[in-house]
């Protein structure tokens, strides 16, 4: 969640597309968490890491999604 503050603070969040901007940047997180995530589960193979983290990601999209719009 410390993410997104700094994500609004971007030049290209700004003016017209600013949203679609931010919304691009959020995808690109959540996809790098989401190999990220691969990994771990790969590696821990924990059920409850899984839950944990997809719960994180999809506040995370939809907070970002809320902002970027």
């Amino acid at each position: 969640m410390t993410v997104l503050p700094r994500l609004s603070s971007l030049p290209g969040s700004y003016g017209a597309g600013g949203g679609a901007v931010t919304v691009t940047v959020d995808v690109l997180i959540v996809v790098l968490v989401v190999v990220l995530v691969t990994t771990l589960v790969e590696v821990l193979g924990s059920t409850v890491v899984v839950g944990g983290v997809l719960v994180s990601v999809i506040v995370t999209v939809e907070v970002s999604v809320s902002v970027g719009a």
